[in-house]
């Protein structure tokens, strides 16, 4: 089976966009408009503690009609910060992130900013990764089960993850069926 561990600092996104806790609602909004992102971190002085998504503002200024301009950060920033280190496992990233629900991650290392993890950039990574063993496969295509550690047709092994030949959608349970990868869906439509 091919080791699909990745590091979170092998996706994560260095150049992260950041406020302090005084700045205005207004203000955040203006730098996240301005750098084309949807969040920012907060920090107190150089210390991180907190987020600050598009959602945030819609959800606890716009939408409870309080002035953009006189509430700052802090007043509305998620804390205390669910966080990532450099050196974690994707999957296991992405376990936390679904059972806290949130679609970002900042990365931080010996209490410093590092770095930003969105679910995005791990299925963007993660289907560019079943893109290269598609090829793998297609290249050698009388070998590459063997060699690939795929389950040949027939057999009841299924692989751990990958991308669904038909429909592209990552699955952690893809079976050959035909000579083609196959997640649950399309198995029982194919």
């Amino acid at each position: 089976m091919i080791d699909t561990k990745l590091a979170v600092k092998n996706v994560m996104i260095k150049d992260v966009v950041v406020v302090q806790t005084d700045a205005t609602v207004r203000e955040a909004a203006e730098l996240m408009n301005e750098r084309d992102v949807d969040s920012v971190i907060v920090l107190d002085s150089k210390k991180p503690v907190g987020i600050v998504t598009y959602g945030d503002i819609v959800r606890k200024v716009l939408l409870k009609d309080r002035d953009a301009k006189k509430t700052t950060i802090k007043e509305i920033m998620t804390s205390p910060l669910t966080y990532a280190d450099p050196e974690d496992d994707i999957n296991a990233v992405l376990r936390t992130m679904y059972r806290h629900g949130i679609r970002k991650l900042p990365v931080l290392k010996d209490g410093d900013l590092v770095g930003i993890i969105a679910d995005i950039d791990i299925n963007t990574t993660y289907m560019g990764m079943g893109t290269i063993l598609t090829d793998l496969v297609e290249m050698n295509s009388d070998t590459a089960f063997l060699h690939c550690g795929l389950p040949e047709e027939g057999d009841d092994a299924s692989m751990r993850q990958g991308i669904c030949e038909v429909c592209g959608a990552f699955s952690s349970n893809l079976v050959v069926e035909g000579g083609v990868m196959l997640c649950e869906n399309c198995r029982e439509s194919y």
